[in-house]
């Protein structure tokens, strides 16, 4: 009974950090933030144009235009080359066409953009196995799995935390 108990409030934390990261993910694009040398990287002005093409290439993506899609996320980074969001969307669908290159390439750059995005591990270590390089695939999915259990730790942190609390 306590396993489970656990296994339900692990569940409900996952999912909130989960719902989260998806916000900071998409006010990450566009917005007004710091680079490593201190310089807005996007701006105002820019934030709604690539909201609006993050926008656009999903309700493209959902009526099943791809093409369309792949070009709204590429005006997207056209606005905010450090949006890492467009990235991982049009290498999705670059490799649901049949690209792994231009599909490898964005999320190569996405890891670039954020090293601790496991998905774009996930997604390259996929594409390098395609490509016939086992032991780079090897190396991103260590990668992922390490950057995946480094958040369990944080959230067994917070879980034990709770429970601390509660006593």
């Amino acid at each position: 009974m306590k396993h489970s108990m656990l296994a339900v409030r692990i569940a409900a934390v996952a999912r909130g950090a989960v719902l989260l990261l998806a916000a900071t993910l998409l006010a990450g694009c566009g917005s007004e933030t710091q680079s490593q040398t201190g310089q807005p990287s996007g701006s105002y002005s820019s934030g709604s144009s690539v909201k609006h093409h993050l926008d656009a290439g999903m309700k493209a993506r959902n009526s099943g235009n791809k093409q369309a899609a792949i070009a709204s996320y590429t005006q997207a980074v056209t606005s905010d080359p450090a949006c890492k969001k467009a990235y991982l969307a049009r290498g999705q669908l670059y490799n649901e066409l049949g690209q792994p290159k231009a599909a490898f390439n964005d999320f190569w750059k996405a890891i670039e953009l954020d090293p601790s995005d496991s998905y774009a591990y996930d997604e390259r270590a996929k594409i390098y196995r395609s490509f016939g390089k086992e032991a780079k695939a090897q190396k991103d999915e260590q990668t992922a799995i390490a950057i995946r259990s480094g958040d369990l730790n944080k959230l067994r942190e917070r879980i034990s935390k709770h429970r601390d609390k509660k006593r």
